[in-house]
Formats: C-alpha cells, structure tokens, sequence
C-alpha cells in the first residue's frame, strides 16, 4: 500500500479510536448512574434497567477500539507515527478511572470504596502509557521510515486534533442516543 493509504488509514483510525473510546465511556457512565448493575431483557425480573442504547454502545466502543487500535498501528508504523495501542490504552484507563472516582467521592450514600478502589487501579494502570508517551523516554525514538509524510511529533499534534474531532462526535451521537 502508498504511503498516503497508510496515512488516510491512520487518520481514520485516530478519529474511530476517540469515537469508540468515547461511546465506551459515555455508556460506562450512563450504567454506573444506575448503581453499576443493570440489564436488560430476558426472562426474569429485571430490577434495574439499563439506559437505552447503552448496552449496544458498550460492546461496540470497547470491541470497536481494540480492533483500531491494532489496525490503526499497522498503520501508523508504515508511516512512522507513534503506534495507536498505547494512547488507547492510556485513554481507556484513565477514562474508566474518572468515572469510577467521580461516582466513589460523590455517591449519594457516602464514599463508595469498591469504585474508589477500581478508581485508583485503573490510574495505576494508566500512568504507564503516560511515561510511555512523555518526551523524556526513549521508546517512540526510532529510525524515520523513508518518505513519511510527518515526523513523529508532528504526528502527535496531528493525533491531538483528530482526538477532538473523535471525541466531540462521539459525545454529540453518545449523548444524543443515551
């Protein structure tokens, strides 16, 4: 493939990988306001619905984004951009961290500790993506592939952006169907 197809592909993967990173939080949310424990359908009493589409929105940002974010760092290595796994993990822990912490210190009934719990472990999870990607490690320091459109930083710029498109498009469509 053109070095320009690796490029559209990884573009295009940037803004799936936020967009479904963002549906999977959203929902997360939307289930957690609930008390954590839903369901729906089924041939039993169903004590606490969940929020209608948050289910589906669920499966499909979570399985969604690991799918990209492999395919994305196929792509982004042919054109030597840092690869999409590490964001993607960085992103969906940290994400799973604020919304276990926000609903543990503002429960209704106190401090809830079993998300306060999760809360701190999915932070510890997601500090090592943040070293990972920070300028004074040596990790994302390799060779330039010959005819790359951008450099590596210039990469992380343009993922900065594309991330704020996938993220306000996945809030607009999250919100608007949750």
């Amino acid at each position: 493939m053109s070095m320009r197809r690796w490029s559209v592909m990884n573009v295009v993967c940037v803004v799936l990988l936020t967009l479904f990173i963002t549906w999977f939080l959203a929902a997360m949310r939307a289930q957690m306001e609930v008390g954590g424990s839903c369901a729906s359908g089924g041939p039993y009493v169903i004590v606490a619905p969940c929020p209608e589409h948050s289910t589906a929105l669920t499966l499909i940002g979570m399985f969604g984004s690991v799918f990209v974010a492999l395919a994305g760092t196929v792509s982004a290595v042919s054109v030597g951009a840092p690869n999409l796994v590490v964001p993607y993990w960085t992103a969906t822990s940290g994400g799973m961290a604020v919304n276990f912490l926000a609903d543990g210190f503002t429960a209704d009934e106190g401090l809830v500790w079993g998300w306060i719990v999760a809360g701190v472990v999915m932070l510890l999870m997601a500090l090592p993506g943040l070293y990972v990607m920070s300028p004074w490690q040596r990790i994302y320091d390799r060779k330039p592939v010959p005819g790359a459109p951008l450099s590596r930083n210039q990469w992380w710029l343009v993922y900065l952006v594309l991330a704020a498109v996938g993220v306000g498009v996945g809030s607009w469509t999250a919100y608007g169907w949750l």
